[in-house]
């Protein structure tokens, strides 16, 4: 699903969400959604990004929505939420 929720909620259309500004997500946003709710989660796409690209994606998050203090927190930071969110699994 769009945001990793696997059951779409009762009543909920794609194409009423609206960000901070008021905009709507763009047509062809809406229908890829559609077409994949339930099917494919955010961090599958992820990882079949390089493993390059993933870390510049979340970089730009820390820089946008967690900033910290020095580089040093920052590849920490990055290091942290790539083995949480997309290390290969152990079992």
């Amino acid at each position: 699903s769009p945001l990793g929720v696997k059951q779409r909620p009762e009543n909920f259309e794609l194409s009423k969400m609206r960000f901070m500004r008021g905009a709507g997500p763009p047509k062809w946003a809406v229908a890829i959604g559609n077409a994949l709710w339930g099917t494919i989660s955010p961090l599958t796409v992820l990882k079949f990004r390089s493993e390059g690209k993933v870390r510049q994606m979340l970089n730009g998050y820390i820089d946008r929505h967690q900033p910290v203090g020095c580089e040093r927190e920052k590849e920490v930071l990055q290091e942290y939420l790539f083995q949480i969110l997309l290390r290969d699994t152990s079992t």
